[in-house]
């Protein structure tokens, strides 16, 4: 259906254009915003105005010309509201409320120090926890607008629902939203699988800053992967790009009969090397294995080592095909096994594709995923004029 650019939809787009370049930019006068923009002074002007009407936009100073009456400065209310931010994993929750420029001003944990067990327990968590939140933080619900949460597997896009969970199968949307409106009230509730909100939180607050292409590994229990391609993230066409662990690692690993573990993931996964430690008494703890790795035990080294082969054959498969920039290994698992790893992967990457990516280890501590749920928000907030 062609798109119809009404007077008023014209006007929301050209003060979303002059919102985003002052919040990259700001402040900034209106002389700057028309030369950054493309529009005439009068309609800068004009929608300035508004924009000022709805506190979105504030005055900060004077400019610094030199000739004639000096301008104003015109700067982004970041207190306009602000967005909750919630992370969902196996066996615990955290939250974090930010201003609209992003920066953090409370964050929240409970772990529970077990698997969740049903539905419920997730959703009353979650209602605690941002509970503690607004407590915390003394930012009464009203002023929130915006809540994005991360959480594990994919979303279907017909039905909302979600899949691939395989550690909290009887998750569900409706049931989150109305946990998390109970706390907030009745304003919009987005939601990103994790390992994609990671590789956003990457490019925005970590290792991948300034990078295009980029390919981000969480690799803890499980193993999942994230792709940002030109700028933009890539989610396929069942919003399940990047499922690594569904590749194959070789003939020895077809199958009759499709299983929801894949088959890399299958021999990978921290159960996978944990029923080896256990069978082989190298360690009873991934800890404890990668502790002495870390003091250069030769049996943990040998027992280290098919592992980051059958990672980087991954890591070679992936590279061939989407070319990326850099590579950002996180999780838990990933970033212990990194060390002793990445000049071995490195070699691999050189010997059998054209063009090795830099490969880094994530050092948000495992925030990057709640910084991608952020960044998801705010692009939510100013693709509608922050309008809720």
């Amino acid at each position: 259906m062609e798109q119809i650019y009404t007077p008023e939809l014209i006007g929301e787009l050209n003060q979303r254009q002059i919102l985003s370049v002052i919040r990259e930019e700001g402040p900034l006068s209106r002389a700057d915003i028309c030369r950054r923009v493309a529009l005439s002074f009068p309609a800068v002007s004009a929608n300035v105005k508004e924009l000022l009407e709805r506190d979105l936009l504030r005055a900060q100073g004077a400019g610094n010309n030199t000739l004639g009456r000096k301008s104003v400065l015109l700067g982004f209310n970041a207190e306009y509201g602000y967005l909750a931010a919630l992370q969902l994993g196996r066996r615990d929750a955290t939250a974090m409320l930010c201003n609209l420029h992003g920066e953090p001003l409370s964050t929240q944990n409970v772990d529970i120090g077990q698997q969740f067990r049903d539905l419920r327990q997730i959703q009353e968590n979650l209602v605690s926890l941002s509970g503690a939140l607004l407590e915390e933080s003394g930012i009464p619900k009203e002023k929130v607008i915006c809540v994005s949460v991360s959480l594990p597997g994919a979303m279907d896009s017909d039905t909302g629902e979600f899949y691939m969970v395989p550690y909290l199968p009887q998750i569900r949307r409706d049931a989150l939203v109305s946990a998390i409106q109970e706390v907030f009230g009745g304003i919009p509730v987005l939601f990103e699988n994790n390992v994609n909100n990671g590789a956003l939180g990457e490019q925005w607050r970590g290792a991948g800053k300034g990078f295009q292409d980029i390919f981000y590994l969480h690799y803890d229990i499980g193993m999942g992967g994230a792709l940002i391609l030109n700028n933009q993230l890539c989610k396929g066409s069942h919003r399940a790009a990047g499922e690594i662990g569904y590749m194959l690692l070789g003939a020895g690993s077809l199958r009759s009969e499709f299983h929801s573990e894949g088959a890399a993931e299958k021999l990978l996964s921290g159960h996978a090397i944990l029923s080896m430690l256990h069978e082989s008494g190298l360690a009873e703890s991934l800890e404890a294995w990668f502790d002495a790795c870390d003091g250069g035990s030769r049996r943990a080294l040998e027992a280290l080592r098919p592992l980051v082969e059958s990672v980087g054959i991954l890591l070679v498969n992936v590279t061939s095909t989407i070319d990326p920039q850099i590579i950002i290994l996180a999780g838990g698992i990933g970033r212990r096994m990194f060390r002793h790893a990445r000049a071995e992967w490195v070699k691999m990457l050189g010997t059998h594709v054209p063009y090795v990516p830099q490969i880094v280890c994530s050092e948000m501590e495992g925030m990057e995923s709640l910084y991608g749920a952020i960044k998801v928000g705010l692009a939510y907030l100013n693709d509608h004029n922050f309008r809720v």
